[in-house]
């Protein structure tokens, strides 16, 4: 190869380098997703995902719960952005107690409904097992 092609060979490339510097990066649209669905950042930001006590207690009550009674019956996994013992969040709840049944805590197979934050903000409690 002569040193003309040698040079020309260079001198393509570094062009080729520099465009690449100067283009923005570009996130790839999978499936026509938009990137907001695909990071899990960008998730988190636009739907809190975590629920506080309170949040708990009025889905139970708005189901027709004993607040109380129910609550009895729950066991909830902290979320991680919890700092107990003075900020608590939780990703989800599982509550032993269920309508016309009573406790469930010693049923085989697990009987609970499942409580979650869904990305539509609202608490959803969803009935497992059974």
């Amino acid at each position: 190869m002569s040193a003309k092609h040698t040079t020309w060979a260079v001198i393509f490339a570094i062009v080729i380098l520099l465009v690449l510097a100067v283009m923005p990066a570009q996130a790839q649209d999978i499936g026509g997703a938009t990137s907001s669905a695909l990071y899990l950042p960008s998730i988190e930001r636009n739907f809190v995902l975590w629920f506080t006590d309170e949040e708990l207690a009025q889905a139970q009550a708005d189901a027709g719960y004993n607040v109380d009674e129910a609550q009895m019956h729950t066991n909830c996994i902290l979320d991680v952005t919890a700092v107990p013992p003075y900020l608590y969040r939780f990703s989800e709840c599982s509550q032993y107690f269920i309508h016309g049944i009573g406790a469930t805590e010693d049923a085989d197979p697990p009987h609970y409904i499942l409580w979650r934050k869904l990305n539509d903000g609202n608490m959803h409690g969803i009935e497992v097992g059974g």
